[in-house]
């Protein structure tokens, strides 16, 4: 039964294949379908052309060997050797070499021109390797090709290079261990990065005076010391759609107490921290800038001669949103528009709105606009206006709204407008205790001026009244 559906399928294939083969022969021997001209399925679903060795997937004019017009689903690895003039392979078995730093040795002609990619097959490799420049080297994914030391440097970076698609796990780190020293520069691209550090200072990523390209990789270290990503000073370092965490570290360090200028822009990469660590660190004693797009962070801890440009943020944990230390002398917070700071938080916390100066907890140059209540303690000379409702028990005075303000010579005085026989006046109290206490009884003498045509006339009305002050604090 089984050979019967075989030649059915056989039968119907070389039939399909009849039809939609141009002139060309069609065999069938060995297993094997020959066709030896252009090859349609479907009209327009699989497309081969047999005279240019071409491929097209719903296109009938392939113009490289393999054509896709539309989307291409891939759940495995891609591999591209285009790039490539030379390919080594590492393996534990069968392989051109079976550790990385032999490949790397072998290879003396590596040039713009003359580019190598080591493959370096699953397996577990103990060792440490110096990149080259011109040389890629590239794992079979983080879980199949696994590097591990002990107490070392495990990478050092190079320019032009690439390193990816591999894990590397340092333990015991003891001081001055890394991941990668990328002072050289180079790319790290796809890398599971796993530092367990015991003593001293310690990274995932350490930079000294480069710029490298970080990106797509998942970073984790522990140690009190010990920093996801260590970037000290010099060049401009990229970093793009990584995750970094720390136990007890910074995630993100980025300077330190050693004259040096350094650029960080960072993409679209989650910091976070544990342990009594914190997110991003930075601190450098010349020029330091951290450009961030779209990161997401606990905190930040801002000292020395460093600028923080957040241009986006956004988080969904239950963490401080947003955080700013500012352990130095300088401004905690600075918002411009265009070039022009609208908003500053100093140094001692006074908050300025339209000044870069405030002397106050907070300062506004320009008008406030309060919907809701003003509550005030005391007032003193250049307060803010107050304004109090207060029910009157005298005949001839209604409920109004007063306002309290300070003069130049410091006496609290009460002003409220009075409409008495269809005439409005301004009326002032000076040291009105209504301006003073929260809730009181107590004789009032008012003293006013009535303008009515060419007349002019002092009236005083005495009497008492129950103030019932709500913005009083």
């Amino acid at each position: 039964m089984k050979n019967k559906i075989k030649f059915l399928f056989v039968g119907v294939l070389m039939l399909a294949a009849i039809i939609f083969a141009s002139a060309g022969d069609v065999l069938f021997q060995d297993g094997v379908l020959n066709i030896t001209d252009n090859f349609l399925v479907d009209y327009n679903t699989l497309f081969v052309d047999s005279a240019n060795n071409r491929v097209g997937v719903k296109t009938n004019s392939p113009t490289q060997d393999l054509s896709v017009a539309g989307n291409m689903n891939l759940t495995g690895s891609l591999y591209t050797s285009e790039a490539y003039d030379n390919t080594l392979i590492v393996a534990k078995d069968g392989g051109d070499f079976v550790s990385i730093s032999n490949a790397l040795s072998s290879i003396t002609d590596n040039s713009a021109s003359n580019r190598y990619l080591i493959k370096v097959m699953p397996g577990v490799y103990n060792e440490t390797f110096t990149m080259k420049s011109y040389v890629d080297v590239q794992g079979s994914g983080w879980d199949a090709t696994v590097i591990e030391k002990t107490a070392d440097t495990i990478v050092t970076s190079a320019e032009n290079s690439m390193i990816s698609n591999l894990q590397l796990y340092l333990t015991g780190a003891n001081g001055g261990d890394y991941a990668i020293s990328a002072d050289a520069g180079g790319v790290i691209n796809h890398i599971k990065i796993n530092v367990v550090g015991s003593s001293g200072t310690n990274a995932g990523v350490y930079v000294w005076n480069g710029g490298p390209t970080i990106l797509n990789s998942y970073i984790t270290v522990s140690g009190s010391n010990t920093y996801g990503l260590y970037l000290r000073r010099g060049g401009t370092v990229t970093v793009i759609n990584n995750y970094v965490s720390s136990n007890a570290g910074y995630a993100l360090h980025m300077g330190a107490n050693n004259p040096g200028t350094i650029t960080i822009n960072s993409y679209y990469n989650i910091y976070t921290a544990t342990g009594g660590g914190q997110s991003i660190y930075m601190n450098v004693a010349d020029t330091g800038t951290l450009n961030s797009y779209f990161d997401s962070f606990d905190e930040i801890n801002r000292q020395g001669s460093t600028t923080f440009n957040k241009y986006d943020y956004d988080t969904s944990s239950s963490l401080t949103a947003f955080k700013v230390i500012q352990s130095g002398s300088g401004d905690a917070v600075n918002i411009f528009d265009n070039t022009t700071e609208i908003f500053s938080i100093i140094d001692g916390g006074n908050v300025g709105v339209g000044t870069t100066a405030p002397n106050q907890d907070m300062q506004v140059i320009g008008n406030l606009n309060v919907s809701g209540t003003v509550f005030y303690g005391a007032l003193t000379a250049n307060s803010p206006h107050a304004l109090v409702n207060y029910e009157d028990f005298g005949s001839d005075v209604l409920k109004r709204t007063e306002v309290c303000i300070v003069a130049n010579n410091n006496k609290v005085v009460l002003q409220y407008l009075d409409l008495v026989n269809g005439s409005y006046r301004w009326v002032f109290e000076e040291n009105a205790q209504a301006c003073l206490d929260k809730e009181v009884i107590e004789e009032v003498k008012t003293e006013y001026t009535e303008i009515n045509g060419n007349t002019t006339e002092n009236i005083v009305v005495t009497g008492k009244r129950k103030v019932f002050n709500s913005l009083m604090s």
